[in-house]
C-alpha cells in the first residue's frame, strides 16, 4: 500500500524522511497463504463456520479456545465508523442467556480470569474473542465453547445495553489520543495514502460511539457475524475427537434470525483517493481491556 515518495500520495519527506525514501513492496497480491500444518485438524460445518483443532500437551490440562470473525473496521459504513468495537464490547454485557456481564462471572467461575484470559480485540481485519487457559475438568471446556456461541450469535443489543458501554468505549477513545498513539496514527496514514485504512481506525469516531442507535448495531451484527466468515480455533492437551464434538454441538447449523451472508463484500484497501478525503480519521487500536 505505500506509495512511492513524491507521487500524489507520496510520504511528507520533511515530516517522515525515512519513511519516503521506502519504496512499494512488490507482492503478488494472490500469493499462496502457508499450508495448515498436518497436525491441525480442519473441518467447515454445515453453516460455514471453519474449525482448527490442534493437541498440545503443554500446559497440562489446559485448552486455550478462539472465535475470529473475519471482518473489523474495514467493512464500516460512514455511520458504522467503531461498530465493531462497539459490538466486541456488548458481546460481555449480555447474550440471550446472560445478563449484566454475566457470562465474564461465569467464565470466570470456570478458572478464565477477566482481561490475562478472558478478552477480545478488534483491528481492522476481525474481530477476535479469546479464552485462554480452559481447565480440562468437568464440563469447563464446554461451558467455554457455549460461550464463544453466545459471542457468535447471540449478544444482545437494546437501547440500555449500548448506553451502559458507551462510557467505557469513550474511555478508550481517549486513551487513543495520547502523544504516542497519535504519532502512530498519522505513521499509518502516512504509510497508507490512497487506502481505506486511515478513514477506518477501529476505535471509530467520538459522534458514532456516543450517538449510534442499537438499530445500527443489531444490523452491523446481522451482516457480518455471519458463520462463513467465522473460525473457531482450539488448541490444547484435550482429544481432538472431544473438542471437534463441542464445537459441532454448539455452532452446527446455527444462524441468527435474518441473518444471510452478506449481499456486499469488504471494501478494497484500496479506494480511491476521493473516497479518503471525503471522510475524516480518528482514534487508532481497539481492544476490551
Amino acid at each position: 500500500v505505500m506509495a512511492q515518495a513524491g507521487g500524489p500520495n507520496g510520504v511528507d519527506a520533511s515530516r517522515f524522511p525515512a519513511l519516503a525514501q521506502l519504496s512499494p513492496v512488490d507482492e503478488p497480491l494472490d500469493t499462496a497463504l502457508p499450508e495448515v500444518k498436518p497436525a491441525v485438524r480442519q473441518g467447515v460445518l454445515s453453516n460455514g463456520l471453519t474449525y482448527y483443532v490442534m493437541r498440545n500437551r503443554e500446559p497440562q490440562e489446559r485448552v486455550d479456545l478462539a472465535l475470529a470473525v473475519g471482518i473489523g473496521s474495514l467493512v464500516e459504513e460512514e455511520h458504522e465508523r467503531g461498530v465493531a468495537h462497539i459490538l466486541e464490547h456488548l458481546a460481555f454485557s449480555a447474550t440471550e442467556s446472560f445478563e449484566n456481564h454475566g457470562i465474564i462471572s461465569m467464565l470466570e467461575g470456570l478458572g478464565c480470569r477477566f482481561g490475562p484470559c478472558t478478552n477480545a480485540y478488534t483491528n481492522f481485519d476481525a474481530t477476535v474473542y479469546m479464552l485462554e487457559s480452559v481447565p480440562v475438568m468437568e464440563d469447563r471446556v464446554e461451558q467455554a465453547v457455549m460461550a464463544l456461541s453466545e459471542f457468535a450469535f447471540h449478544i444482545r443489543v437494546s437501547d440500555e445495553d449500548l448506553d451502559k458501554e458507551r462510557g467505557p468505549v469513550m474511555e478508550e477513545w481517549r486513551a487513543d489520543k495520547n502523544v504516542q498513539k497519535r504519532l502512530g496514527t498519522e505513521h499509518l496514514t502516512q504509510l497508507t495514502k490512497g487506502s481505506r485504512y486511515p478513514d477506518r481506525l477501529p476505535i471509530g469516531l467520538k459522534s458514532v460511539i456516543e450517538g449510534c442507535t442499537a438499530e445500527t448495531v443489531r444490523e452491523f451484527y446481522k451482516r457480518w457475524y455471519h458463520p462463513s466468515l467465522m473460525a473457531v480455533v482450539a488448541v490444547g492437551d484435550m482429544d481432538p475427537d472431544e473438542l471437534v464434538g463441542l464445537i459441532e454441538t454448539y455452532f452446527e447449523g446455527l444462524l441468527r434470525q435474518g441473518a444471510a451472508f452478506p449481499s456486499t463484500v469488504a471494501p478494497s484497501p484500496k479506494d480511491t483517493q476521493e473516497d479518503v478525503e471525503a471522510n475524516g480519521g480518528s482514534g487508532r487500536g481497539a481492544c476490551l481491556s
